[in-house]
């Protein structure tokens, strides 16, 4: 797969920042994982929202998620 890719993790989302999992520590380090899994891809980016689990909708922090959704978005190189 060659095109951009945004992982969007709540930091304490109980399933894929677990123990066994992806390392949500930082965006950095979380990072790192979906780069070995995609490694042709035009950009790898992962972005923690604090303060929330599995189910990004359903949050309190969902604005916050949309926001850097589209900020991502709106910065992707065309």
């Amino acid at each position: 797969m060659t095109v951009p890719i945004l992982f969007v993790l709540g930091q304490r989302d109980p399933i894929f920042c677990a123990a066994d999992a992806v390392d949500c520590s930082t965006p950095d380090v979380a990072c790192r994982q979906p780069s070995t899994v995609y490694p042709n891809a035009a950009i790898v980016a992962v972005d923690l929202v604090p303060r929330t689990g599995h189910f990004l909708n359903l949050h309190l922090t969902a604005p916050e998620t949309y926001r850097a959704i589209g900020e991502w978005i709106r910065v992707l190189p065309l």
